[in-house]
């Protein structure tokens, strides 16, 4: 028979009858602010990005059709051993006055270029700051991208809101029980390392419950006890005591 942590002292805050007073904690007013910025910046953002891709269409349309073609001057190249094109930095003049852009063009051209290389340039004539090097396809966004921007961003809200409102629930109303810590677990990815314990629990009914959660680099000893809420309908639901986004109301 496994060894089973002794009940540990609830805290007297936690005693008092459900539902409990609970207010958010710091980490939770910090999640409460991104979620409603997520959830105003969402419209935001897709208003905003759909005039950019309507304007980029316009230029595009206007390089095409009405743009005129000069020599530009290189006066810089570089190039990130990461990406697939090399960078260029090029200066030219229309009626008198000097206009400066940076554009990526394919490795193949980017290798025949030197500074001080003539570039040929296409730009509108009507504002000369929208030009590209002759011959390239200017870079339109997807009139799709906005909307699914905005509906990953308040998908993201909704998580983080849910989150938010399943540990205030737990906390108004969860049942408090002893857990056992049962085993330590390190993973390690190209992120970093994450460290979690595994833990069960009996519920009232008798029955024992599994769970897992992150942990700090000093997690509770194997065989030691842990203070874990549970719903009491659905005790899967269950977090260590005390939770990060909600804290009981000081009576």
């Amino acid at each position: 028979m496994e060894p089973h942590a002794l009940p540990l002292e609830v805290p007297a805050d936690l005693q008092q009858s459900r539902p409990r007073r609970v207010r958010l904690s710091g980490s939770g007013r910090a999640l409460a602010l991104v979620i409603t910025l997520l959830v105003v910046g969402a419209p935001t953002a897709a208003v905003l990005m759909h005039r950019a891709a309507i304007h980029q269409r316009e230029v595009a349309r206007q390089l095409e059709t009405e743009g005129a073609v000069t020599t530009a001057t290189v006066t810089k190249l570089t190039h990130d051993s990461k990406e697939s094109n090399g960078a260029v930095r090029y200066e030219f003049s229309v009626a008198g006055r000097t206009y400066n852009a940076r554009e990526k063009v394919p490795m193949r051209q980017w290798r025949e270029l030197r500074v001080g290389s003539a570039l040929p340039v296409r730009y509108v004539v009507e504002n000369p700051d929208e030009n590209i090097p002759d011959g390239l396809t200017p870079r339109v966004l997807p009139l799709w991208l906005p909307y699914l921007l905005a509906g990953i961003m308040l998908a993201a809200g909704g998580g983080c809101f849910a989150a938010l409102r399943a540990d205030r629930r737990l906390l108004e109303d969860g049942r408090v029980a002893t857990a056992t810590v049962r085993e330590h677990v390190v993973s390690r990815s190209q992120h970093g390392t994450h460290r979690s314990l595994k833990y069960d629990f009996p519920t009232l009914s008798g029955s024992r419950i599994a769970g897992k959660c992150g942990t700090s680099s000093r997690p509770p000893a194997i065989g030691s006890g842990i203070l874990v809420l549970y719903d009491s309908d659905t005790p899967k639901r269950n977090k260590p005591y005390p939770l990060s986004l909600v804290r009981l109301e000081v009576l």
